[in-house]
């Protein structure tokens, strides 16, 4: 038996935001940096 789950928008984006208000906004990029670099090898 497999599960699928739906993330609705409205999480995402209201996720989104609390993370804005509390600036992880620069932890985020450098884990999408290395993920990026960890793909391009």
């Amino acid at each position: 038996m497999t599960f699928k789950g739906e993330i609705r928008d409205s999480l995402i984006r209201s996720l989104l935001e609390k993370v804005r208000k509390r600036n992880y906004n620069k932890y985020l990029y450098s884990i999408k940096l290395r993920a990026g670099l960890k793909t391009t090898y």
